[in-house]
């Protein structure tokens, strides 16, 4: 496979793991109230319950129609259990950071703040490394060329 294939193809799995992102979001904010928001609950109870589907190991074809089966679906449902769970740990770790350290930085009795940059660079910096352990794990593709090419993160000169 040539370089550029490569780096087309983790970034459509990077695209596909952000919406995935965006769907959970989505989900946790239309179904929690206000009052009971609490992202590190939320973040447990997806992690627990991707964990309880992992642990399962269920056999998806006996609930999906023949008609609708479809043999490449075996490793498809492996695979998305296997990439919400990573993104909901991320998820979790990411808002127990959020609320334990910066909160309790921003409760100490000194005036100043975390600023939102720093929090949100470091929350940047985890789904990013839970995108790679993603692409590395779930997806068997090397990440190595990703990360060591230069050219894929600047413009070529000529």
């Amino acid at each position: 496979m040539d370089g550029m294939e490569t780096v087309l193809e983790l970034a459509g799995y990077g695209a596909l793991l952000f919406l995935l992102a965006l769907i959970i979001k989505s989900i946790y904010q239309l179904t929690t109230p206000k009052r009971d928001k609490n992202p590190i609950k939320v973040g447990l109870e997806l992690l627990l319950f991707f964990s309880t589907l992992l642990l399962l190991d269920l056999d998806w074809q006996r609930w999906i129609p023949d008609t609708l089966w479809h043999p490449a679906f075996d490793d498809l449902f492996d695979k998305a259990s296997w990439t919400l769970w990573w993104l909901s740990l991320t998820f979790l770790v990411s808002n127990a950071i959020r609320r334990y350290l910066w909160g309790r930085m921003r409760t100490d009795r000194s005036a100043t703040r975390v600023p939102k940059l720093l929090q949100d660079s470091i929350a940047f910096v985890l789904y990013l490394m839970a995108v790679m352990l993603i692409v590395r794990f779930v997806y068997d593709q090397p990440i190595t060329a990703l990360l060591g090419k230069r050219e894929t993160s600047a413009p070529r000169h000529q």
